[in-house]
């Protein structure tokens, strides 16, 4: 006869490992908080003059980056109760303020399913700037409002899920009774459990959510390039400039993928499996609180009006004006910039 399973204590994590925990968190924000800067700077003013429309959305990016990392470390810097499906949070404003761990939750949650739809414009850009006007796949600003408008309500409705998740008061206690060491009364008080079973339909529509976004990513790029392919009205160095650009936004919003959606599946995973481990989830905030940054690293290293940029600091005020020169386009007329730009 098989023996039951033993009943799950979680230990709080001691006071060495929060340290570290909170000091790298410190550390990476602050690194990654004066890279997205020096990026957001470059974005501003390298960026050609004909790729006006394509600089916001990257903004878009990054400002919807840097707010995450930032709420992340400063507001939320979550600690799980893992293998519980429990959490709370220990950031210097969330404590300042007493805000509810489990609304802490819920924004950052809506927060990291927002920096999808800025990605979705940028490929949406990048589509539509290649396209004749008689093209049937060339969508008018009135058609491309709603479906912008869609595409951040349909995240957004991620986070309210969350929301809806959580045990209430009563259940809570019961779940978690017996269960919890060495943690205070006032911590205690700040804990937030979720239902396993709502956690996991969540998970499988995240999954979801995951491969629509591939399939419809696929698609677009897939066409990009096949138009580019047979595209007699633009020079060949202009297809070869949005071929380029087309194949640095795959990578950069791959390691946005990486940094961010893969962690979180590492987390929920352990929530539904019960591992037992402090490491996993730690890990996994660690490395979403570094992807704002890297995408920033990833995108100076593959755009040359950048990278110039980088080098112009370094240089006099001549050869500034020089490679300012030599980034702009040396043919406007082969590049027609898209006029929506939301």
């Amino acid at each position: 006869m098989a023996r039951p399973d033993p009943p799950i204590t979680v230990v709080k994590q001691s006071a060495a490992i929060i340290n570290w925990y909170t000091g790298i968190n410190y550390g990476l924000t602050i690194a990654s908080f004066f890279i997205d800067s020096l990026v957001v700077y470059l974005i501003i003013n390298f960026t050609p003059r004909t790729s006006v429309g394509y600089r916001k959305h990257l903004l878009m990016v990054k400002g919807v980056g840097i707010s995450t990392t930032l709420y992340l470390c400063l507001m939320f810097q979550p600690v799980t109760t893992a293998p519980l499906s429990c959490i709370y949070a220990m950031g210097l404003i969330q404590s300042a303020v007493h805000l509810d761990t489990h609304l802490s939750f819920t924004i950052f949650v809506c927060a990291v399913a927002l920096n999808a739809p800025p990605l979705a414009n940028c490929f949406l850009y990048r589509h539509q700037c290649i396209m004749m006007g008689n093209s049937r796949f060339k969508f008018s600003e009135r058609l491309l409002i709603p479906v912008r408008i869609f595409v951040y309500l349909y995240f957004l409705c991620h986070g309210i899920a969350v929301y809806l998740m959580r045990y209430p008061s009563d259940g809570q206690d019961r779940f978690v009774n017996g269960k919890l060491r060495g943690f205070t009364e006032e911590e205690k008080s700040r804990i937030a459990c979720y239902d396993m079973q709502k956690f996991k339909i969540f998970l499988l529509v995240v999954c979801f959510t995951c491969g629509i976004c591939l399939l419809l990513i696929f698609l677009i790029c897939y066409h990009i390039f096949r138009v580019l392919h047979t595209h007699q009205a633009l020079s060949e160095k202009t297809r070869e400039y949005h071929k380029s650009m087309t194949r640095s936004l795959i990578i950069q919003s791959t390691m946005i993928a990486v940094n961010v959606i893969g962690p979180l599946f590492v987390y929920f995973i352990q929530f539904s499996f019960e591992f037992r481990s402090d490491a996993y989830s730690l890990i996994a905030f660690e490395v979403i609180s570094t992807y704002s940054a890297i995408f920033g690293i990833l995108l100076v290293l593959q755009t040359p009006s950048y990278r110039n940029g980088i080098r112009s600091f370094f240089l006099s005020r001549s050869h500034r004006e020089a490679i300012e020169v030599q980034t702009a386009p040396k043919s406007p007329s082969t590049i027609t910039p898209h006029k929506w730009s939301g």
